[in-house]
């Protein structure tokens, strides 16, 4: 018979691997599904640039949650996980900004909508190299507008930034820089 000190033990040990598969699920999850644009309700227009990793979308919310069965992979720029192909969907054209932010490498492009008039949180995580970025932010997208958000790992500093853009006279693209706020997880299972 087992001394109940190798029974609170063994115990322990299969709550944690229970506790520890439940929480990798969820993971794999959020990396292996793609965003679920909305199809009715307010909705405004994301494109997403990024370099060397990926976004992930938690609509709804201003923290990270990946049990909202729309959240996922919005863009990214490595294989093994989600592949979201998208279609270009009516925005008006790149801003400077994103132009030259561009200009510095390849990119993956994504263009999605988004629900208006609630949060909007975006993940990223980038890929390789010595320095790793984690960037998780949100901002309120209003109805009919038209963003975009900006992710690259830029030696070692992490470069995101997120524009109200518009169609302006003879056709230049006017932008306008969007508060963000800092979005933490909504649970502690929400860890990647």
């Amino acid at each position: 018979m087992p001394s109940q000190r190798t029974v609170s033990i063994l115990l322990a040990f299969i709550l944690a691997t229970v506790l520890t598969a439940c929480g990798n699920i969820s993971n794999v999850r959020a990396f292996n599904r793609n965003y679920q644009e909305p199809t009715e309700g307010d909705r405004a227009q994301l494109r997403v640039s990024v370099q060397g990793g990926m976004v992930r979308g938690v609509p709804g919310k201003d923290c990270i949650d990946w049990g909202v069965p729309e959240s996922g992979v919005i863009a990214i720029t490595m294989g093994g996980f989600a592949d979201p192909k998208r279609s270009p969907i009516p925005m008006p054209a790149p801003s400077a900004t994103t132009k030259q932010f561009r200009s510095a490498g390849r990119f993956e492009e994504a263009e999605v909508y988004i629900p208006a008039g609630k949060p909007m949180t975006l993940d990223y995580l980038s890929s390789g190299g010595r320095y790793q970025c984690f960037v998780h932010q949100s901002f309120l997208p209003e109805r009919d507008a038209n963003y975009e958000a900006l992710f690259r790992l830029n030696g070692s500093s992490c470069e995101f930034l997120v524009l109200k853009i518009s169609e302006g006279p003879l056709g230049v693209t006017m932008q306008e820089k969007v508060p963000l706020s800092k979005a933490s997880l909504c649970s502690v299972w929400d860890v990647l």
